[in-house]
């Protein structure tokens, strides 16, 4: 965050740089107003700092402990077929699993009136619960627990979370899935401060190089080398800040927060009615929303854009301490396995994934969205915990 936010900003708001990424305006004629955001930046630092330190539920320390490791891969397992299964509904109305290829950028662009959408459009986020077998597969093998069917399940896995995601075109969503497999085992050997720092910005540093050769593989790209890329996304934080400054209304009063969980239900029964901040953001920096009116680009809110549209800077010390402790409770959850291979890999995912993303994506649509799949276990569990009937 304060890498972003502390050295982004001065490329930002150099003239010389005016007209390389969308919404330059916005920058430009609030140069006098940075103060504003760097206060806001400062204040959510604090509150992050502030959730961070309260203590989570007390019964996310022991959520997963009683699940032996035997049970564990049968459900890895199981929530696999489902996801394979909810895939190949979901995509059946487009041709299959290959012929999905020719709709993946009109869904992505959010041009549904070019095509009917599927009949089972409610069932695509569950595809997403094969990055939770994955990892959970994963976990298994750091914790010597090597039988065939922990092997088998994180290949088949593996293969299917890829496919997921390159259907999707989540350029970032794959990037961060390689990052996070591959940042466990820094996170197993535990290792000195100063070497976490290195490490840890050595992973982000090289995958923001990765996501932008991806985007040129899946022809994505929007930028002709990679500095112009880096200030093309990484400018969105200050656009929509000062967007939001300048146009927008600041007391939301946390009305979207508060409905949030109405975004795990089919976007079908919500899209008409719940609008999102990321949608009235985009509609002040596009002029319109994402697939309207030929606008084929979503502008997200990042942390600090978001909790002043809640409420002005306040909304922003209230909304980082709700982050905060979500990353805290994250950790707990993560931390709640016997298997210390299943700790080990969702503490990377936390680090390499919610983290990072959290802060610059942090619309609760996107929040739940991203981390559909965990959101779903965790809840299964909790009704398995409550509910006598699951247990008899």
């Amino acid at each position: 965050m304060g890498l972003v936010f502390g050295l982004i900003i001065p490329i930002v708001t150099n003239e010389d740089n005016y007209g390389l990424f969308v919404g330059y305006g916005f920058v430009r004629s609030n140069i006098n107003n940075v103060y504003i955001h760097t206060i806001s930046a400062t204040i959510a630092l604090i509150g992050i700092q502030i959730g961070w330190k309260i203590n989570p539920i007390k019964s996310s320390l022991y959520y997963f402990y009683n699940i032996n490791h035997n049970s564990i891969s049968k459900y890895l397992l199981l929530i696999l077929i489902v996801s394979f299964l909810s895939q190949y509904l979901y995509t059946i109305d487009y041709g299959g699993f290959v012929g999905y290829f020719d709709y993946n950028r009109l869904i992505r662009a959010g041009m549904f009136d070019s095509f009917e959408r599927s009949r089972f459009s409610f069932l695509s986020p569950f595809s997403n619960l094969s990055i939770v077998s994955c990892l959970g597969f994963i976990g298994l093998i750091i914790s010597g627990r090597t039988n065939f069917l922990n092997i088998a399940g994180f290949a088949i896995a593996l293969l299917f979370s890829c496919y997921v995601l390159y259907a999707a075109a989540g350029r970032i969503a794959m990037i961060s899935l390689l990052a996070v497999v591959l940042a466990a085992p820094m996170v197993m050997t535990r290792r000195k401060y100063t070497s976490w720092i290195f490490g840890y910005f050595f992973v982000i540093f090289f995958g923001i190089i990765a996501i932008y050769n991806l985007s040129w593989w899946l022809d994505l790209k929007s930028s002709n080398n990679i500095s112009s890329y880096v200030l093309n996304e990484f400018s969105f934080p200050f656009v929509s800040f000062f967007a939001q400054l300048e146009q927008g209304f600041h007391f939301y009063s946390f009305v979207e927060v508060a409905l949030s969980p109405l975004y795990l239900l089919p976007s079908s029964l919500t899209s008409e009615w719940l609008i999102g901040a990321e949608v009235r953001n985009t509609i002040i920096v596009m002029g319109s929303a994402k697939g309207v009116g030929g606008n084929t680009a979503g502008i997200p809110t990042d942390m600090i854009t978001f909790g002043f549209m809640q409420l002005h800077i306040l909304g922003v010390f209230f909304y980082s301490i709700i982050i905060g402790y979500i990353i805290k409770l994250s950790y707990a959850l993560a931390n709640s396995f016997q298997e210390k291979g299943m700790r080990i890999i969702f503490t990377s995912y936390i680090l390499f994934r919610i983290c990072p993303f959290i802060i610059f994506y942090s619309h609760p649509k996107h929040i739940i969205s991203t981390n559909f799949g965990f959101i779903f276990i965790i809840i299964i569990r909790y009704i398995y915990i409550k509910v006598r009937f699951f247990r008899i």
